[in-house]
């Protein structure tokens, strides 16, 4: 296939016999390698270029970027103030919203809920108060605000009682006035179901000019299950997110799509299982999905496809509702044309009235009518502002953008970390264990590239991920030695090392059989100078109409790197 794409039409009818069928087989295979062939960095300079790509401060996008920060990376308000130009809104992790257990217990399903939160420290709340006496400041700041511990029966409670929506909207309206904070940043388990809360809690902030952005998990996709399919509760949360959006955009002014953890501290379910192995495999026993293998955070391809799920999905609402209007508007019609016909023999009811034979004649009938001038004037002043009836009608048949209801407000998740996760090797062939050393040379790193690609050597998860802040990252660049392999199709690369496991490090991983003087080998997961680009392109072409922007989880464990392409 791909000869035919890339070579003239005339040589692909001699490709079918003679020299000529040997040229396009190697020239095949050389475009096939081309294309699977990884680029190799070595970790020098992706340690050098770190100040140059960190110096430069101004916005380079014209979309939306909010930006998350922690009270567990406090340097995350530092990198605000580096960075402003860049970010639109920053959303302190500070608030949770909490059920009294107590009023519960008594019954009744009226809820008392509980604020808990606030700036984590004097340093955090003087920062905060400076930027909302700033005037002159960009930057707005709306909290998060998370229902944190609520069990399925809080969440039904809530929604069958209109008392409780108005208690938890003024709950946390009460505390936005009170600190003067531009907006919130609203998250739970459920959001998805909540429209009535949120239309409230909306109605709420709207009074005082303050934003809403509410937070959705991402839609899961064949491509981010690492090409497994969806079962039936992946794609049911799917249906639900998708259906909640266009119902929801039309109370709320932003959503932030969490796409990121895309294989996430568990890692990716393999294909593999365990009658892939031989008889004397260890692994042979494994069921469907327990082989786990490590994989990128996110990736443009995935981001890309929540935006045009979402934005067929708003496509589909808006058909139904012109279906809805179109079906009404013929209902209207037919019932004034009975009406109108209702009217017709109505008149011939007067006219029979009208004649002077008939013992029932009234004069009003008769009389004539009288023009009053003035009436006249003062109506035809009222229309002459007016559109004629045919205008509006034509106006009201104007369909309307199918995407207008989530334009600009598509936030879509964007790490600001990586992960690193320990691995143990499975040689395909026996089915047995193999040890493996980490590439140290571009050579190493293709090699081992090749291998895992035609899974004749299989990396399996001994253990969870560790997130790793960019800080981190390239502390364990500056310790190894190595290279770093950029697949091509992730826009993330990977990191090989080896780590011998101190009596400190095997608190905790007791479950993985580790014990002092064991080596782990890690594959780390990184971001790469091209990865913010690589994302922010995600959302261009056919995507472009949705106007999406990018929400930054979250800006502590950031540098200058993920930054520059804002």
């Amino acid at each position: 296939m791909m000869v035919s794409l890339l070579l003239p039409a005339s040589w692909t009818l001699q490709c079918r016999s003679g020299l000529f069928h040997l040229v396009c087989l190697l020239l095949t295979a050389l475009l096939a390698f081309a294309s699977t062939t990884p680029a190799v960095y070595e970790t020098d300079e992706y340690i050098r270029i770190q100040p140059e790509l960190a110096s430069i401060t101004q916005k380079l996008t014209n979309r939306t970027v909010l930006a998350y920060i922690t009270p567990w990376n406090a340097r995350g308000i530092d990198v605000v103030d580096e960075y402003a130009e860049k970010i639109d809104m920053v959303s302190p992790v500070w608030y949770t919203v909490l059920v009294d257990r107590e009023v519960v217990s008594k019954g009744g399903g009226n809820a008392t809920y509980v604020l808990s939160g606030g700036p984590p420290s004097e340093k955090e709340r003087e920062w905060v108060e400076s930027k909302l006496k700033n005037r002159e400041s960009r930057v707005k700041i709306v909290p998060r605000f998370y229902l944190d511990s609520w069990q399925q029966n809080d969440y039904a409670d809530l929604l069958s009682s209109p008392s409780n929506w108005n208690r938890l909207s003024q709950l946390i309206t009460t505390e936005v006035s009170t600190k003067g904070y531009h907006g919130i940043v609203f998250e739970s388990a459920a959001t998805h179901l909540l429209f009535e809360p949120i239309s409230l809690l909306s109605s709420s902030l709207k009074t005082t000019d303050k934003s809403l952005t509410v937070v959705l998990p991402p839609l899961r996709t064949q491509y981010s299950l690492n090409g497994i399919k969806l079962d039936r509760m992946q794609q049911s949360q799917n249906t639900m997110i998708k259906q909640s959006i266009p119902q929801l955009a039309a109370v709320v002014d932003y959503f932030s799509i969490m796409t990121y953890d895309m294989s996430g501290a568990g890692g990716r379910a393999s294909k593999m299982e365990g009658k892939d192995f031989g008889k004397e495999s260890p692994l042979r026993g494994a069921k469907r999905g327990t082989l786990r293998e490590a994989g990128p955070n996110t990736s443009g391809k995935w981001i890309g496809e929540n935006v045009r799920l979402i934005a067929e999905a708003t496509r589909d609402a808006s058909r139904a509702r012109e279906e809805r209007r179109r079906k009404q508007k013929a209902e209207a019609e037919a019932e004034a044309e009975l009406n109108k016909e209702a009217g017709e023999g109505g008149d011939e009811e007067v006219e029979r009235l009208k004649d002077p034979s008939s013992p029932f004649a009234y004069d009003e009938f008769g009389g004539e009518e009288v023009l009053d001038e003035a009436s006249v004037d003062s109506q035809t002043e009222e229309r002459d502002g007016e559109k004629a009836p045919a205008e509006q009608q034509a106006e009201a048949e104007q369909p309307e953008d199918s995407l207008s209801l989530i334009k600009g407000k598509l936030l879509m998740g964007m790490p600001m970390y990586g992960y690193r996760y320990p691995i143990f090797w499975i040689d395909k062939t026996t089915g047995q264990g193999i040890i493996v050393s980490p590439p140290l040379n571009p050579d190493e790193g293709k090699e081992l590239f090749s291998r895992t690609s035609s899974s004749s050597l299989l990396p399996f998860l001994r253990g969870p991920a560790e997130a790793v802040t960019m800080d981190a990252i390239l502390t364990i660049l500056s310790d190894h030695d190595g290279v770093i392999i950029d697949p091509k199709d992730d826009g993330e690369g990977w990191f090989d090392y080896t780590e011998t496991v101190t009596s400190e490090s095997a608190k905790g991983k007791e479950s993985q059989g580790l014990k002092p003087g064991d080596e782990i080998y890690w594959r780390m997961y990184l971001p790469l100078p091209s990865t913010t680009q690589t994302r922010l392109e995600a959302l261009e072409g056919d995507n472009e109409d949705v106007g999406a922007g990018v929400s930054l989880w979250e800006l502590g464990q950031a540098n200058g790197m993920l930054l520059h392409a804002l």
